[in-house]
């Protein structure tokens, strides 16, 4: 009966479950975000140490400043179509993502990339679409910015003008670049007893779990 929240799943969100204000189950290392929801606000996820999957649904217009932050074993999550907005840091110190082997493709849509967002990751080469208008300082690395790669659709892409001003090493790319959205199917693998706790594995196609 909360006039202003909601919650399931240990997740809490504003009334019309349009946004993801936090999300508690500390013991869970998937999350599957309701296909309702717009955005992830800020430290929704903040230092999540079980946290290892995160599947958003297309629909996601915004990730907030420190959303994903500091979750050291967070590996996958996609990133849908819908996606305009990156907040300050909203992937720093998210070791353990790498994007497909280093390698992090962001959708055509996206407008802008906050400050630190994907630095002290996996992430060694980020595609970033001509759509992109403002990216924040230190977008992948603080120092030897020339190890890192930017590429993008265009010459003429802020990328590459970002790129150029900071130090980075930049790819004109092709169409090539093209990101793969998982769809998890959840199997019971390990049955739970009276003693035991169970297991339950969710799955994609590509045979990501």
């Amino acid at each position: 009966n909360n006039a202003s929240y909601s919650a399931e799943n240990g997740m809490l969100f504003n009334k019309s479950k349009t946004k993801l204000v936090c999300y508690y189950a500390s013991d869970s290392a998937v999350c599957l975000v309701p296909s309702t929801v717009t955005e992830i606000a800020k430290y929704a996820f903040y230092s999540n140490d079980d946290l290892l999957t995160v599947v958003l649904p297309e629909g996601i217009e915004k990730i907030g400043d420190y959303a994903f932050g500091n979750c050291l074993y967070l590996s996958n999550i996609n990133l849908p179509k819908s996606l305009e907005t990156i907040g300050n840091y909203a992937f720093h110190f998210c070791q353990s993502f790498k994007g497909e082997a280093g390698m992090l493709v962001l959708p055509n849509g996206v407008v802008s990339i906050g400050t630190d967002a994907f630095n002290v990751t996996g992430i060694t080469q980020i595609h970033i679409p001509s759509s992109v208008l403002a990216i924040g300082r230190d977008l992948l690395a603080s120092w030897n910015c020339s190890d890192y790669t930017i590429c993008s659709d265009s010459n003429t892409a802020y990328a590459k003008t970002y790129a150029e001003t900071y130090g980075y090493t930049f790819k004109l790319c092709d169409d090539n670049h093209t990101s793969h959205t998982c769809t998890y199917t959840s199997k019971v693998t390990k049955a739970a007893t009276c003693t035991q706790t169970g297991v339950e594995t969710f799955t994609c196609e590509c045979g990501n779990s």
